[in-house]
């Protein structure tokens, strides 16, 4: 388990064979926090981690630049055979995802 805690944002990284579990723990992924977490993400996807499933379970607000980063990430992995999941998430946030047919572009599991 990695825990990385910056000025900006808690991340928590779990290797469970060849798949990352990336734990966010905030309540907000957005602007400097979603920033940070296209770059953690975006290091383990250049370390050969192709497999990545994302907990949201703890965060209740995402922006757009969060969402971007997401998508970005998604985009990113499909490109190299990947994947990208959500796993956990709060029922707030999933309706709010679902609002936006982001359901249809990244695998949500709840």
């Amino acid at each position: 388990n990695t825990f990385l805690k910056g000025d900006i944002m808690s991340i928590e990284i779990k290797q469970n064979g060849d798949r990352a579990i990336v734990i966010i723990n905030e309540k907000s992924l957005s602007d400097q926090c979603a920033d940070q977490f296209k770059m953690h993400v975006t290091k383990l996807v250049d370390e050969g981690t192709l497999k990545i499933d994302i907990d949201l379970s703890m965060t209740d607000f995402i922006d757009s630049s969060g969402i971007g980063k997401l998508l970005y990430l998604n985009k990113k992995l499909e490109s190299l055979s990947g994947e990208l999941r959500i796993v956990k998430i709060t029922t707030t946030l999933l309706d709010f995802l679902d609002s936006l047919s982001i359901n249809k572009v990244i695998k949500v599991e709840q």
